[in-house]
């Protein structure tokens, strides 16, 4: 009897980690805000949040089309103020190696320079090809031409956005919407920016996905069923 416990609860531990990374998904929150939980970050619904606020105040704050070098662009992440939230900043583009960036270019996601740049070290890249299942598509996609295409809309610029991560003390990381290519460039280009904020900044709380609840209703009784034959 052990070991018919120990095997359902290994299935049911198996159950909950296929059914969390099934789960894996963007989460619309409202009041353009979309929670991202696998990398646990909030994104502006705006993708060219800049923009829209320059134009909202009349040349006060933002950037006329959203474009900037990557000193602006940074500082207009950190100082952003939205709907009260203030921890905003560019996406991270972390080295894949865990230590410094390989800038050799690769077509495979081997390198931090190249094509396939898809894991959750780069948010950009995670974002494109796996949160937004855009994979593999080269030099053929025009976010604004359709505004079905994600749940960021015709905001999400077919170009270049910077990343937060420097290569040197004048080249930054960033990551090409169109071309889907990850590179780095000199500071003073002008390339979009996207504020992101670390976790779930809205007031709903992440769904716990229902094959968990399941689960732990499960095991919950099969605990107690065990504790019954015990004493029997």
């Amino acid at each position: 009897m052990k070991r018919c416990y120990t095997g359902v609860l290994c299935v049911g531990l198996l159950a909950i980690g296929l059914s969390s990374a099934a789960q894996a998904a963007l989460y619309d929150r409202g009041n353009g805000l979309i929670y991202d939980d696998v990398l646990n970050i909030t994104w502006l619904q705006d993708a060219n949040y800049a923009a829209t606020q320059y134009a909202a105040t009349s040349g006060a704050e933002g950037d006329a089309d959203g474009a900037m070098s990557w000193n602006d662009a940074q500082a207009w992440a950190d100082g952003l103020n939205y709907q009260g939230h203030t921890n905003w900043r560019l996406p991270s583009i972390d080295p894949l190696n865990g230590s410094s960036y390989d800038l050799t270019y690769n077509i495979s996601g081997a390198t931090d320079y190249g094509y396939n740049n898809n894991t959750t070290n780069t948010e950009l890249g995670h974002l494109f090809h796996v949160s937004l299942g855009y994979l593999s598509r080269f030099y053929n996609w025009n976010y604004g031409s359709d505004e079905s295409v994600s749940i960021f809309g015709s905001s999400l610029q077919s170009d270049k956005y910077w990343s937060g991560s420097e290569t040197s003390d004048t080249t930054a990381l960033y990551f090409d919407m169109l071309d889907t290519h990850q590179s780095h460039a000199n500071k003073t280009s002008e390339f979009y920016a996207w504020a992101v904020s670390n976790g779930d900044i809205s007031v709903n709380p992440v769904p716990l996905p229902a094959a968990v609840w399941l689960f732990g209703g499960g095991l919950m009784s099969l605990i107690g069923f065990g504790r019954f034959r015990k004493r029997s």
